[in-house]
């Protein structure tokens, strides 16, 4: 093989390479308003389902059980509680 063929084909090798590796670097800290807009909007249903729980709780004659209430609480508490962490992670990550 020629070298000059070897040359275009490793440089066509590493613009490859290079396009590829451009949909693995870290984005910008702008993107870090996701994680926050959804621990915003976690945290509102958090406090919607607990308040809801307690109203059931207070003033409904089928007594379904503090298990069930938390049951239905514990995955919006988690949901909000990762996309917390995440925000932070993502926030410190970007500092300067």
């Amino acid at each position: 093989m020629d070298k000059s063929i070897l040359f275009y084909l490793y440089k066509y090798i590493m613009n490859q390479l290079d396009f590829l590796t451009s949909y693995f670097t870290p984005l910008k800290r702008e993107y870090c308003d996701y994680f926050y807009y959804l621990s915003v909007i976690n945290f509102i249903f958090l406090v919607y389902i607990v308040l809801a729980g307690l109203y059931t709780m207070m003033f409904d004659k089928k007594k379904d059980g503090l298990f069930t209430i938390l049951l239905v609480t514990l995955p919006s508490f988690l949901a909000y509680f990762t996309n917390r962490l995440l925000y932070s992670m993502c926030v410190g990550s970007t500092q300067l």
